[in-house]
């Protein structure tokens, strides 16, 4: 695991309810790109097959997209 304030944080994940899945790494990085605007960056690696992948990624465009709905209702973009 590795954290930096307000610009990166990595962790290892793994499905514990699914036999042999591998143990992957996600990292966020954060990057200030104007006074009100940051950039996400997501990475997660580590698995062994394309269609980890493609479900993976699946799965993060809906929880960032879920993301993006609760941040602006927060404070507009």
């Amino acid at each position: 695991m590795e954290f930096v304030k307000n610009k990166k944080l990595v962790y290892t994940w793994q499905h514990m309810d699914v036999p042999d899945f591998p143990e992957t790494i996600v990292t966020w990085e954060l990057e200030e790109i104007s006074k009100n605007k940051t950039r996400l960056t997501l990475t997660h690696t580590g698995f062994t097959s394309k269609d980890q992948v493609k479900d993976h990624s699946e799965g993060w465009a809906f929880f960032l997209n879920e993301l993006v709905k609760y941040l602006t209702r927060l404070r507009p973009l």
